[in-house]
């Protein structure tokens, strides 16, 4: 069953924008995706369908084939995928499995392929050679794989074709014209770059040292099956404090509530003692307007920046989650109970 191997990415970038996409174990620490899903990231976690999640850093990309490496922070469980050693004739089956549209569970679809690899360009990238299946993508999927039947990956989805029309104000998916990129295609940059351990993330503007390392520990035992997706959030926030990329961090809140917070510097003021170590995320409630989520936040700090002059604090929070064209974000944050590590 290839699905374990099979997980969800989400990054946050230094301008404000963020975004979620999919990706396949293909060695025991590293994760294929596609070149956009990543480009650009300072931060990116990586979910499995089990709900782990853990960071990780991009070590290779090449935008002509839209492809790109990362590599785990540990190594995962999953069993890596394989590579398919030819590409099936045109009329065969295959499958589609990733996170479409920030879903919170893996989602499958099924079609065959349809047309044969050439050079695309599409949407605002181009990709050097890619064939087209008629299984269903939506945004979310780019980066995972394209299967066979025995499991084996045939080659990474990059995205679909879109109709501008008559007007180049409106832009209509063009249904059955979805574009992957080969495995043989793949496989070269997994050897190019297995070995890489430098991260290819710039630091932002006026990044600090991040004080502590990177890790974060996360458990969800809210009963809700969106709760692993705001669990993500949060951690995803937490490691670009971590990285004192405040930011990345920063565009994980609503315009309106940077705003709220007297914009970045404000907000990040004592920031630069601060590091996340763990998160509980123990309840939601969904409204109609945003999902309040329940968490406690374990962080470590100077004194003069803690609570009562602690150097370690457990924070009981609620925060309101509205949706966004990058997945969720955060509109509100109540509470300041804490209580001594």
């Amino acid at each position: 069953m290839a699905g374990p191997a099979v997980v969800r990415i989400d990054v946050t970038q230094c301008e404000g924008s963020g975004g979620s996409g999919s990706g396949f174990v293909v060695a025991p620490d590293l994760i294929m995706t596609a070149a956009h899903v990543v480009a650009g990231a300072r931060t990116v976690s990586v979910r499995g369908e089990a709900g782990s999640l853990q960071a990780a850093e991009v070590i290779g990309i090449a935008p002509e084939n839209d492809v790109a490496l990362v590599r785990l922070a540990s190594p995962s469980s999953a069993t890596p995928l394989s590579f398919a050693t030819e590409l099936p004739d045109r009329g065969s089956s295959m499958a589609v499995v990733g996170f479409p549209l920030y879903a919170e569970t893996l989602q499958i679809s099924e079609g065959i392929m349809s047309g044969l690899p050439r050079p695309v360009e599409y949407s605002d990238q181009s990709v050097e050679e890619a064939f087209v299946t008629d299984a269903a993508t939506n945004p979310g999927n780019s980066g995972g794989p394209v299967l066979d039947r025995d499991g084996r990956v045939l080659g990474l989805v990059s995205g679909g074709q879109v109709w501008e029309g008559w007007d180049p104000e409106t832009r209509i998916p063009v249904q059955g014209t979805n574009y992957v990129v080969p495995a043989k295609d793949l496989q070269p940059y997994l050897a190019l770059w297995a070995d890489r351990t430098d991260s290819l993330a710039a630091p932002c503007a006026d990044e600090v040292e991040a004080p502590g390392d990177a890790s974060i520990a996360v458990e969800v035992s809210a009963d809700d099956p969106w709760a692993a997706d705001f669990a993500q959030a949060l951690y995803t926030h937490g490691l670009s404090i971590n990285a004192g990329s405040y930011a990345s961090a920063f565009s994980v809140f609503t315009p309106r509530l940077q705003g709220v917070m007297g914009g970045l510097q404000t907000w990040s003021q004592g920031l630069a003692t601060s590091y996340w170590r763990a998160i509980v995320v123990t309840d939601t409630e969904e409204l109609p307007e945003e999902t309040k989520v329940s968490a406690t936040i374990t962080t470590n700090q100077e004194s003069q920046w803690g609570p009562d002059g602690h150097t370690c604090s457990v924070w009981s929070l609620v925060y309101d989650f509205v949706p966004a064209e990058t997945g969720w974000q955060i509109d509100a944050v109540h509470g300041d109970e804490t209580a001594q590590c």
